[in-house]
């Protein structure tokens, strides 16, 4: 059954990366199976897994928002088959710079990898000195995900086409883009009241606007108001 699931991951996370991909099937199943013991590795697996085509989304996104958004769907799948949550040689590797907690691991990650993308020194250190300093003002200031919208903001999200646990994990990336507007915020339960401008296909080449999308066992469409948690939404570039 443990052979399967692996196996089901692996030939999943092809699917993701398939577009324009150089890598062999054996130097993809190696490259995700087998736990990097350290940065620099982190970021040579990640240049084989991900494809030209994933590759240049990535690249041309500002780095914070493109970190923000990978760190989502694909960080879950770094953290989860590079056991992060399980004390693997990489988790310990961050956990002796007093990185504790697998969602900062990944954005490590993903940020030294945009960075080599972007032909951009990685700066390990400089990205740890920065995120010491941003723990030591959040300590006295804690932000809340409301703080970055007002009313009036246009925001996006990205939904996967796949289907299934795994899927939604490491399927298509993205299947919908769905467009809307800020309509009223609830700063207690970080939540905010949107008005849907647009959602479309990503994922094709035509970029098809659809008429409706189930979104979180809603059903919206251009023009809907509904209320949905804000964690899931970001400002256009």
């Amino acid at each position: 059954m443990q052979k399967t699931l692996s196996l089901i991951i692996v030939l999943t996370f092809t699917c993701f990366i398939g577009f324009g991909q150089t890598a062999s099937k054996k130097e993809l199943k190696e490259a995700w199976k087998n736990i990097p013991p350290n940065i620099e590795e982190c970021v040579r697996r990640l240049d084989i897994l991900f494809s030209d085509t994933t590759k240049k989304y990535f690249a041309s996104k500002e780095e914070k928002t493109a970190v923000a958004e990978f760190n989502i769907m694909q960080g879950i799948a770094i953290r989860n088959n590079w056991k992060l949550w399980k004390g693997s040689v990489l988790s310990k590797y961050f956990n002796g710079y007093k990185v504790y907690h697998p969602k900062d691991m990944t954005y490590f990650i993903f940020t030294s990898y945009h960075r080599k993308l972007n032909s951009k020194p990685i700066d390990f250190y400089g990205q740890l000195n920065e995120y010491f300093a941003l723990i030591e003002k959040l300590k006295t200031n804690p932000p809340k995900a409301t703080d970055n919208f007002k009313i009036g903001d246009t925001v996006l999200t990205n939904r996967f086409d796949s289907k299934g646990i795994i899927k939604d994990m490491l399927g298509k990336q993205p299947g919908f883009e769905i467009k809307a507007v800020v309509k009223a915020i609830d700063t207690v339960a970080q939540k905010f009241q949107l008005t849907v401008m647009q959602i479309k296909r990503t994922d094709t080449k035509e970029k098809d606007e659809v008429n409706q999308y189930n979104f979180d066992k809603q059903l919206i469409a251009k023009g809907t108001l509904f209320w949905t948690d804000v964690m899931w939404w970001r400002k256009p570039n």
